[in-house]
């Protein structure tokens, strides 16, 4: 039987897995930050297109989309890199 160790890559892919789930962390908390600014604007802009006052709830689905806008395209954009990559190298 093999001896199993830590190969170089082992720890090359684990080290690029680490570092995207810290990216995906900062961004979901950067996009947060911002939250009272980009639902008062969702409101107003609701509010003149409407002319009603929209729900809490329509405004907190709207913004739960607006953050998972972002882990679907990061989504997207993984099953079609290798498209891309193929294509134009």
């Amino acid at each position: 039987m093999r001896a199993k160790r830590v190969t170089p890559s082992l720890v090359f892919a684990v080290t690029v897995a680490t570092i995207g789930s810290f990216q995906f962390g900062y961004n979901t908390g950067v996009i947060n930050a911002p939250e009272t600014i980009l639902k008062d604007f969702l409101n107003y802009t609701l509010e003149e297109r409407l002319e009603d006052l929209p729900s809490e709830g329509l405004l907190t689905a709207l913004w739960s989309l607006c953050v998972a806008i972002f882990s679907v395209g990061g989504m997207i954009g993984s099953f079609s890199v290798g498209l891309f990559v193929n294509r134009f190298g």
